[in-house]
């Protein structure tokens, strides 16, 4: 007990001691700091347009605490960069202490002016640490892109951007800003890039046509304006493009024939709301939209949506949808041809509940109505419906009008269709896709493939010629089943 009461004034000491060294600066010339990164990276920024915020880590790894004299921007008050320490803005602040074993974060912000340059530029400069004497320094790199700038505001959001017919040319990229309304006629160019911000998209009214040029290649992209690595397979980041029964003159009374012609070759859709929603219920002769060779995936609702409307479809890819990634409703006309409806959607909590194809031939109003729209064909030839759900394919028929026709498809379908609407279905052999995966979406066809050799030759032939794949493979007498050629 004797020993005890003596041991413990000195532990009491050396605590005390050890805790005034800690509120000492340390003043050593090799102390140094270390950091999180050795430089900080900025994927392409558009111009005039302020970046996302990047973080830098600065370690004090030491038993004292340490005061860093400045931490500055090296071009100085000419930094297209900013800074943001401790709460406090600038590009220059003195005086920062770390406590002795702690950090800080320094968060780092860009901006890009315009230039005249058509391809990427890049920004550099680097934070300078200023520590007892020692020079250090961070690193800092910004890709900067010129950009075509579309605004659209609520006041003037349908009056027409682009009232007669245009033609946009693959010089710079397309940044919008609101809904890109086609009033008349818009043709796309290929190798066109659009990148759009929250809650963006293209409205196509009554009576226009949008053709989109795309080539093997050169396809038009259409996705979020967040182009930072995280962002780059989220879905979500923007609307839809939508071919509409809407009268711009007079948006109460969408009670028109609708957008009609509307031709899609080569595009990539991705990381939206819903790819494409065709809602022109009130054209029941016009095909509205010809879609081919073109990727739709990663979108938080659907990827191509019909209501009521008519739509061709060959050698595209739907895939990776938090609900259908074919979602034919409220009757109409539909035929796809060498075609994959693929949906491993994994993005959120709970489980997703709707088939990745899905055919509907009404709608129920609040009280409990029933409409039906008519159905009057809708064809799937030499395609892959699969994904994780026992029943990949919705029927969602309010009379027995089915009039669908499924031939010669590999199907994730345990449910047995009924009626003679089938034919030579390959059912829950699975297609081995090259990796499904949401950050890859790979749906060329692996080794071993069930669907290799499975495709009928006349329904590739028939009509227009599918002898190449999306990737202008030939296919050959025995075609795969699908978008892609093995």
């Amino acid at each position: 007990m004797k020993t005890l009461k003596f041991l413990l004034p000195i532990l009491l000491i050396i605590a005390l001691i050890s805790s005034c060294k800690k509120d000492v600066l340390i003043t050593d010339a090799a102390a140094k700091l270390n950091f999180s990164a050795d430089t900080i990276m900025f994927d392409t920024v558009f111009t005039t347009v302020g970046s996302s915020t990047r973080n830098l880590m600065v370690y004090n790894n030491h038993n004292q605490k340490i005061n860093i004299a400045n931490i500055t921007l090296a071009t100085g008050n000419n930094s297209r960069f900013r800074l943001n320490i401790n709460g406090k803005s600038g590009r220059s602040i003195s005086n920062v202490e770390i406590a002795a074993n702690d950090s800080m974060f320094i968060f780092v912000e860009v901006t890009v002016d315009p230039n005249n340059a058509t391809t990427p530029f890049i920004i550099s400069d680097s934070i300078i640490f200023t520590t007892n004497g020692n020079l250090q320094n961070v690193k800092l790199v910004a890709f900067g892109q010129n950009a075509n700038f579309i605004y659209t505001t609520p006041g003037s959001l349908f009056t027409g951007y682009y009232p007669d017919d245009t033609v946009l040319k693959n010089n710079l990229p397309y940044v919008v800003y609101g809904y890109l309304p086609v009033i008349k006629r818009l043709n796309i160019d290929s190798g066109c890039r659009f990148y759009f911000h929250a809650n963006s998209g293209i409205v196509v009214f009554s009576g226009a046509t949008l053709k989109i040029n795309g080539a093997l290649g050169h396809e038009v992209y259409f996705q979020g304006d967040r182009l930072e690595i995280e962002y780059r397979e989220v879905p979500g980041q923007w609307d839809e493009i939508l071919f509409s029964n809407l009268d711009p003159s007079n948006l109460t009374n969408p009670n028109k024939p609708g957008s009609k012609g509307n031709v899609i070759n080569y595009a990539i859709i991705k990381n939206g709301s819903i790819g494409i929603e065709a809602d022109t219920v009130f054209n029941t002769t016009d095909t509205t939209l010809i879609i081919n060779n073109t990727i739709i995936e990663n979108m938080s609702t659907a990827g191509i949506v019909g209501k009521g409307t008519r739509i061709i479809g060959t050698n595209s890819v739907f895939a990776n949808c938090a609900n259908a990634c074919g979602a034919l409703t409220l009757g109409g006309g539909y035929s796809f041809r060498h075609c994959t409806f693929a949906n491993y959607w994994g993005l959120s909590a709970t489980q997703r509940t709707t088939p990745a194809l899905l055919l509907n031939n009404y709608y129920r109003t609040p009280d409990s109505v029933y409409h039906v729209r008519p159905l009057d064909s809708a064809y799937f030839g030499n395609c892959i419906v699969y994904g994780i759900l026992d029943d990949e394919v919705g029927l969602d028929f309010h009379t027995a009008a089915y009039n669908y026709y499924f031939d010669t498809d590999l199907m994730k379908q345990k449910t047995a269709f009924t009626g003679n609407y089938t034919h030579n279905l390959f059912l829950n052999q699975d297609p081995l896709f090259k990796d499904y995966s949401a950050l890859i979406n790979n749906y060329k066809l692996g080794i071993g493939s069930n669907a290799i050799g499975k495709g009928d030759f006349n329904i590739m032939n028939r009509g227009t010629t599918l002898i190449n794949d999306i990737l202008g493979n030939p296919r050959g007498t025995t075609p795969d089943l699908g978008a892609y050629q093995h």
